[in-house]
């Protein structure tokens, strides 16, 4: 008899066979560290009677098996393991729900707050992407409390992927999060790829939104020209050899921008789009970038 043990973000499956001497053996691939603590689990659990006795799954949506008669005297159990993330610390009210996310605060005082956008759900983005999650820690290095979501229909957030549409909404309930949690304090919205699209869109005409940040720019795939009427402070990172953004068209638009606002373009060599062995770079220059405009604005206010 088979049961399976279902885990958060299907990846791969093993099978787990149990002999008659209550010893274990595995196939179908490589035994991860999530299936040999699982195995462990199911290892003290009595064999005759496996959904009762077994413990809860560690990080699992799921802590029972399907029930297994008394008298079995051998089972075969389906373990499909998962790429685990941490769970946001923060659950934000939404309009179809709720939306998952973390809020960081930066070891000195902060100075502003910012929200940072992931890129595309249905190419795995989440707001734990490596850039994603390097340009939160560039804000936090500028003295920003960040706020990083998971769009609708990603982990633990409620609703389904809307095409950027919905999206928009999430976006805003963001912003609204942090406009009441720190009021106050200066917005800068920050946003890769599919991120920046949707956040920009919404960003470009919210007040409460100062200073705007636009990480590998998609001008292949999605129309950008809403960005002309804008007259706040951006910057694009983007790499030389970034697949969904022309470095040629992303330069059209700064040239069309910087008649009437400032905007800034920082050019990342041998780089594509996720920029891979780049992240350090893109790091720096968001930080020293944001610095540079939190000192602006602080002096235009003196």
């Amino acid at each position: 008899m088979a049961s399976s043990i279902v885990l958060p973000g299907l990846h791969e499956s093993f099978w787990i066979f149990l002999d008659d001497s209550g010893n274990l053996s595995f196939r179908g691939g490589e035994v991860k560290p999530m299936v040999k603590q699982t195995v462990s689990l199911l290892d003290r659990c009595q064999r005759n009677n496996f959904e009762s006795q077994i413990p809860p799954f560690p990080s699992s949506q799921t802590n029972s098996l399907r029930y297994s008669p008394p008298g079995l005297r051998r089972l075969t159990l389906c373990v499909t393991t998962a790429t685990m993330y941490p769970a946001g610390n923060l659950l934000i009210p939404a309009s179809h729900g709720r939306l998952e996310a973390i809020l960081k605060e930066p070891r000195i005082q902060a100075s502003g707050v910012a929200l940072v956008l992931h890129p595309h759900p249905l190419g795995g983005g989440t707001m734990h992407n490596k850039v994603v999650f390097r340009a939160a820690a560039a804000l936090n290095d500028a003295g920003l409390i960040t706020l990083r979501i998971n769009f609708r229909g990603v982990g633990q957030s409620t609703g389904e992927h809307d095409e950027g549409r919905g999206e928009l909404e999430d976006v805003r309930a963001g912003l609204d999060y942090l406009a009441e949690s720190f009021p106050n304090h200066p917005i800068t919205l920050c946003g890769f790829s599919f991120g920046a699209r949707v956040g920009l869109e919404l960003g470009i005409s919210d007040e409460r939104v100062v200073n705007l940040i636009s990480i590998g720019t998609p001008v292949n795939k999605y129309d950008f020209s809403f960005l002309e009427a804008g007259r706040k402070p951006i910057l694009f990172v983007h790499g030389n050899r970034d697949e969904y953004g022309d470095l040629g068209r992303l330069q059209i638009l700064l040239d069309k921008l910087q008649t009437h606002t400032s905007a800034e373009l920082h050019v990342v060599n041998d780089c594509g789009h996720f920029f891979a062995g780049h992240l350090d770079e893109l790091k720096q220059i968001i930080t020293d970038w944001i610095k540079r405009q939190l000192n602006n604005q602080l002096a235009k206010h003196d």
